[in-house]
């Protein structure tokens, strides 16, 4: 069991051990440890409306028009391919970001998720493709358009301060959809959120998130406090990491 990581979309990091950060709410910690599963987004559920969309001169690209006879179809359903994926996202930094804490983890009773991508990246289905993110000029730059995968790599250049990682799940039952028909045939994406059979043409609508399990035991390495936590909040963090059977140190936060 382990991500992909050779997706030709994704960039590797230089060092696969390289510290990563996933910073959350405590409700949204307790769901991780109690279901013992990574919470993927679909990626049209995003707050950037951009994401998986093509850069502004990518329709237009006439390196794309010689290579793909009919290039503007291929890049409209790439983008709902891309925009019916799902997504977990994670900060690639020595340490702790005061933005990040302050964005994701609530004031004071938040937590980071440390580890490394190479542990995490052994604790995820094959399912999961990984990489950093590639941050671009969506009115100037143009992206590779012979995958569609290169739309889940690729974001606005404006957040290039989170240093992205990122995971996207690729739903296997997506590839044979057991219809009515009682024949398995492959699924095309539509608008989001729907994936049609190839064969009978049912429309299955996807859901707004996924979950997807993970051996929490190998793949966090350290479970960090919010800065100005108690405490009485670390010791709750802890108790709840024993109760929930994670072998990971709870530790205060660098930062105070």
């Amino acid at each position: 069991m382990a991500a992909d990581t050779h997706h030709r979309a994704f960039k590797q990091p230089d060092d696969p051990d390289i510290p990563i950060w996933r910073y959350v709410s405590l409700a949204k910690f307790v769901d991780l440890i109690r279901t013992r599963s990574l919470y993927f987004c679909r990626i049209d559920q995003l707050a950037d409306k951009y994401e998986g969309t093509w850069p502004k001169r990518n329709p237009d690209d006439s390196e794309g028009h010689k290579k793909y006879k009919n290039f503007s179809d291929l890049i409209s359903t790439f983008t709902w391919f891309a925009r019916n994926q799902y997504v977990n996202c994670w900060c690639a930094q020595q340490h702790e970001s005061d933005a990040l804490w302050r964005i994701y983890g609530a004031p004071n009773d938040g937590v980071a998720i440390q580890t490394t991508y190479a542990k995490l990246c052994d604790s995820l289905p094959y399912s999961v493709n990984a990489g950093i993110v590639t941050y671009v000029d969506y009115e100037k730059d143009i992206i590779p358009t012979d995958n569609a995968l290169y739309l889940c790599a690729h974001k606005r250049h404006h957040f290039d301060w989170e240093h992205e990682i990122r995971f996207v799940y690729y739903p296997e039952k997506e590839n044979e959809l057991d219809c009515e028909c009682n024949a398995s045939g492959t699924a095309f994406y539509t608008e989001p959120p729907s994936a049609k059979c190839g064969q009978c043409g049912a429309v299955t609508i996807l859901p707004v998130g996924r979950s997807v399990s993970i051996d929490l035991s190998s793949a966090i390495r350290s479970i960090v406090a919010a800065p100005g936590s108690g405490s009485w909040f670390i010791d709750c963090v802890a108790d709840l990491v024993t109760r929930y059977g994670v072998k990971a140190e709870v530790k205060r936060s660098g930062m105070e």
